[in-house]
């Protein structure tokens, strides 16, 4: 049967900005114009004329050293299909029944190539304002979401990250890795906003890979960080009970 998709007739030069995101999509770190232009396959003026058009709908931004990445559009379109597709569709009662069992704020995060990504956010109705909703990029070391991350995945994931954050070593981050794998949660007391305590716990697929942190949020009459607290004992129930129903 002929595929009308691929004889119809389409509009060029939206195909021809698409492939120019597309190089921002798969790029595993921040790239120069002439990168860019060299892995779409075109002349660095014309890739720019591209760029420019995607960084005034935001689909793409520049960093402060005038590289090119993904922009909040593009992380809101992926996250858009992120929540149709894959596994957090699945877990979506379990996470109801956590955020309903402990008060304060939960928030869902995977990976991506920027670093960990807000990909839900429950609000506390009563709660301090926070800044972290959907498509906020979460910082790798001043973050319990962040630490989780860092404790798990291999170090070529997150290294470039992390020296461009710096805001620890990796050998002043080894103790922090020791107490998150030996406890299974991470924990931050008002590092990162005061007044505000924050305590991760990892996810795994059916492959034993990392695949989201839960976090939940609060003041410290909400989330109590001792590994006896009952935020914690839920936290933990709740993260082994996801991570047993992907691996089936």
């Amino acid at each position: 049967m002929e595929d009308k998709n691929k004889n119809s007739h389409g509009v060029q030069s939206l195909e021809v900005g698409l492939s120019v995101l597309n190089v921002l999509v798969e790029a595993a770190m921040p790239l120069m114009l002439k990168e860019v232009a060299q892995q779409a396959h075109m002349p660095p003026a014309k890739a720019h004329r591209y760029l420019v058009s995607l960084v005034r709908y935001d689909y793409a931004k520049q960093t402060e050293k005038g590289l090119y990445v993904l922009g909040d559009k593009a992380l809101s379109l992926g996250l858009a299909a992120t929540r149709r597709t894959d596994a957090l569709q699945l877990l979506q009662p379990q996470l109801q029944s956590l955020k309903n069992s402990v008060s304060g704020y939960l928030q869902v995060t995977r990976w991506t190539a920027l670093g960990p990504l807000v990909v839900q956010f429950w609000d506390d109705e009563f709660g301090v304002p926070i800044g972290a909703k959907v498509g906020s990029l979460m910082p790798l070391f001043r973050s319990a979401t962040g630490r989780v991350f860092a404790t798990y995945l291999d170090k070529s994931h997150w290294r470039q990250l992390a020296e461009q954050e710096g805001f620890c070593s990796l050998e002043e981050f080894e103790p922090h890795k020791k107490a998150i794998l030996a406890s299974g949660v991470s924990v931050v007391e008002g590092e990162m906003m005061a007044g505000i305590n924050a305590i991760a716990a990892p996810v795994f697929d059916a492959n034993g890979d990392l695949l989201y942190v839960v976090t939940c949020l609060g003041r410290p009459q909400q989330i109590a960080v001792q590994l006896d607290s009952d935020p914690m004992q839920q936290l933990k129930k709740s993260t082994q009970a996801m991570s047993r129903y992907l691996i089936g």
